[in-house]
């Protein structure tokens, strides 16, 4: 197995895990997710969310050009070493770019909740002998988004603060994490 399928299996079962604990907390618990799985909240929020992440990609962007120059104008370091400072900026760079496409694809989903909430397909339906309903399941994947999209802000946050730190916006000698 590739390193590339490995962390797709990886993530589909992430993905999978925690839909489970989002069914579990819709079912069981007490939590009420009304809030956060009202329709108009969530595009809202993604929104928002999606706006913030193209605004720290702008800055990273425009950062990347004074990382490459300082780079490869430090004389101090060896040619592997820059090699690595590159690729470190290049992942960054990357994790950015697959959270700014899961934001958008969790945008796409809830547009397409809002559409459809109240169609009912007569075809596809839930037996009466599952444990869970299709408005609970609904709710569990809208909850879902709301916890994933709060790790990509995470993730933003802390790529944009390790681009910072590359580029001497911040001088000190302690790294961000």
């Amino acid at each position: 197995m590739t390193k590339n399928s490995i962390q797709k299996i990886f993530n589909a079962v992430l993905f999978l895990g925690l839909f489970m604990i989002c069914l579990f907390l819709i079912k069981y618990s007490k939590i009420n997710a009304s809030y956060v799985s009202d329709n108009s909240f969530l595009f809202n929020y993604l929104g928002i969310v999606l706006g913030f992440a193209l605004t720290i990609f702008t800055f990273i962007v425009s950062m990347v050009d004074k990382i490459k120059d300082g780079i490869e104008n430090d004389n101090s370091k060896t040619d592997e070493q820059k090699k690595s400072a590159q690729n470190n900026i290049l992942q960054i760079y990357s994790e950015l770019k697959d959270n700014i496409y899961l934001i958008f694809v969790f945008f796409i989903v809830v547009s397409l909740f809002a559409l459809f909430d109240r169609v009912d397909i007569p075809f596809v339906s839930i037996g009466e002998k599952f444990i869970v309903n299709k408005q609970q399941i609904i709710n569990a994947v809208k909850l879902e988004i709301f916890g994933l999209s709060l790790y990509a802000i995470y993730d933003l946050c802390s790529s944009a603060f390790k681009i910072s730190e590359t580029s001497g916006v911040f001088r000190n000698k302690k790294k961000a994490t």
